[in-house]
């Protein structure tokens, strides 16, 4: 589960100017749950998801990682739970800014995601009918064991 809870992160520009990136959100992520960020250019997303493993500080809130407050934890702390992590760092222009394109990204990982469910069902599909033959076998050998026994070979 990752937890932010009222998460913001300021820092000055070339200008001296206080930027505000990350203004007090707060939401969780559940353990197996999927989430999309999404925004401009500029809206603080990456800014907000560096603050997970600390590459980002926040200047105020919390971010939790599995009831770890990520703050809080020392140095050799944040090191053993950082590889528990799996980030996936963003490239530049890796979502088209192109409407029509976007949403034929979507479009695509929800069918891939589909595809997935389906296969997981055909798998559990396979499991049962496994254990059916199994069953099935195991049957018959305690029917037949004491033929085969008196058979010469």
């Amino acid at each position: 589960m990752i937890k932010f809870d009222n998460v913001s992160v300021s820092f000055p520009n070339k200008n001296g100017k206080i930027v505000h990136a990350v203004n007090n959100v707060s939401f969780e992520i559940e353990d197996g749950e999927i989430l999309g960020i999404v925004g401009t250019s500029g809206a603080g997303k990456s800014t907000l998801l560096r603050t997970v493993n600390q590459l980002q500080l926040p200047t105020s809130g919390q971010t939790i990682v599995n009831g770890n407050d990520i703050g809080s934890l020392s140095g050799k702390e944040l090191a053993n739970v950082r590889h528990s992590i799996g980030m996936i760092f963003q490239q530049f222009n890796l979502i088209s800014t192109n409407k029509e394109d976007f949403l034929s990204s979507c479009c695509q990982i929800r069918d891939m995601l589909s595809d997935c469910t389906a296969i997981d069902d055909k798998i559990a599909a396979l499991q049962t009918r496994t254990e059916e033959l199994t069953s099935i076998m195991q049957d018959f050998i305690r029917e037949n064991a004491s033929k085969v026994q008196n058979q010469e070979l």
